[in-house]
This record gives C-alpha cells, sequence and structure tokens, in this order.
C-alpha cells in the first residue's frame, strides 16, 4: 500500500520473496509486474519481467492526477528507473519462456541471479543521502529527476528551485518533468513566493 509519506509496494519475481526486510517501511515504492504464477506442465508460458523504481511524491502526485484510488498499486512503468530483466545480455531477447519444470527450475536460477547483482545497487538508492550527493550510476542522466523528487516530497523548496532552475540548463526550465516536480514541489509547501 501507498501512503502519503511512502511505503513498499509488493512485488514478484520467480522464485524471489519481497520485498524484502530492507525495503519494510522505505519511502520508495518497487513494482515488478509480471507474476508468472502457478503453470500447468501442459503448456508453455512466455512472460517478461520488468522492474521499476516508483518514488513516493511522484506515485502521490500520479495518483492525484490521475483520479486513481490509494489502494491502486504502482506499476513497473510508473517509475522513473525502469529496467527489464533480459533472458540473455542480447538485445532483443528478453522473453523468459517456461514449458517444463527443468525450464522453470534454470529460469528461476537466471531471475535469481540478476537480481542478486542488481539489488546492491538498488539497495544503496534507499539511502537519501547517497541519492541526494552522491548520485548512484545506475540512475543514469535522469539522477537529476530521482534528486528533485526526492527534494519535493521532503518540502526542501529552495534546494529543488536551485537543482531546477540554477544547475539545470535554462531551456530545459518549462520542460515537463521539471514544470511537473515544482508544481507538486509548491503546491504542498506553504506558499513562499518562489517562482
Amino acid at each position: 500500500m501507498v501512503g502519503a509519506v511512502g511505503t513498499v509496494a509488493v512485488v514478484g519475481a520467480i522464485g524471489v520473496s519481497w520485498p524484502p526486510q530492507e525495503l519494510a517501511g522505505s519511502p520508495w515504492c518497487w513494482c515488478h509486474r509480471r507474476y508468472l504464477g502457478s503453470i500447468g506442465m501442459s503448456r508453455s508460458v512466455a512472460a517478461y519481467i520488468n522492474i521499476g523504481l516508483v518514488l513516493a511524491p511522484e506515485w502521490e502526485w500520479d495518483r492525484q492526477r490521475t483520479g486513481w484510488s490509494v489502494e491502486e498499486l504502482p506499476r513497473h512503468y510508473d517509475g522513473g528507473w525502469r529496467r527489464r530483466l533480459r533472458f540473455s545480455g542480447l538485445s532483443g531477447n528478453d522473453q523468459w519462456r517456461i514449458a517444463d519444470e527443468d525450464s522453470a527450475a534454470q529460469v528461476s536460477a537466471r531471475v535469481r541471479q540478476q537480481l542478486d547483482d542488481l539489488m546492491p545497487q538498488l539497495l544503496s538508492l534507499l539511502d537519501r543521502d547517497v541519492v541526494l550527493n552522491r548520485t548512484p550510476d545506475i540512475l543514469g542522466p535522469g539522477a537529476w529527476l530521482t534528486r528533485a523528487w526526492i527534494l519535493a516530497g521532503e518540502g526542501r523548496t529552495d534546494e529543488l528551485e536551485h537543482l531546477l532552475f540554477v544547475e539545470r540548463s535554462a531551456r530545459t526550465h518549462n520542460s515537463v518533468p521539471v514544470r511537473t516536480v515544482w508544481n507538486y514541489a509548491t503546491g504542498r509547501a506553504p506558499d513562499t513566493g518562489q517562482r
């Protein structure tokens, strides 16, 4: 469930129990939608495994904007950071197929290995100091937007204003992402007469 301050949404993967203890009560929402569920061994199943990192303030804004209920859980595509687990390292080969118990065991092992490699990087994002001051590489070029949503969620509008309108190029000031996070922050913060 997602609260005003932020919580963790339940995610699933083959052979993996979520959320890990480290995420309980965290301000992040971790989403992974494509549960393989129980499958009959008389047919094969093909699925994609997507992971998304959804910041609680951004999800709150999206829910308000779209009219979704508080019970609505975010999906992987709602995340500011998204990744698809790939069957192989090759682009385009990202569909997971299970045809029998042996292939189910192989898929489970490969998914678990990829998540084992990925989780230490993602868990570092739970430390706001790391995200705000030592931006992890995993966030890529969109790291500024993750930082912006954290500042907006904490009501730190002076720092947010500096990030959006001083650190960022003037040509981005009226962009949709900048305007969205700024409108969220100023709509929540006491009127300070800023921007």
